[in-house]
């Protein structure tokens, strides 16, 4: 989830995302990936918090989907 961003309190953005986090329903998501100038939306339906400390979202993507190189240059989703 990445470090908490500047001029935010720590805590109260940690609360705010773990109730985010907890508070996230199944069903299906829109991920988004940037490299460079190229940017992707991609649907799944599968993604889990998968350690609290820190903040760990965990999805799966093909290995030869856009998707997959965009995050993998860009090193973060949304």
């Amino acid at each position: 989830m990445g470090p908490v961003p500047e001029g935010e309190d720590p805590d109260s953005y940690d609360r705010r995302r773990r109730r985010i986090l907890w508070a996230m329903p199944t069903g299906l998501y829109v991920l988004g990936s940037r490299a460079g100038g190229r940017r992707n939306l991609m649907t799944l339906n599968w993604a889990t918090q998968v350690a609290t400390e820190p903040k760990v979202l965990a999805v799966s993507v093909e290995a030869a989907a856009v998707t997959h190189r965009l995050v993998a240059d860009g090193g973060v989703f949304s």
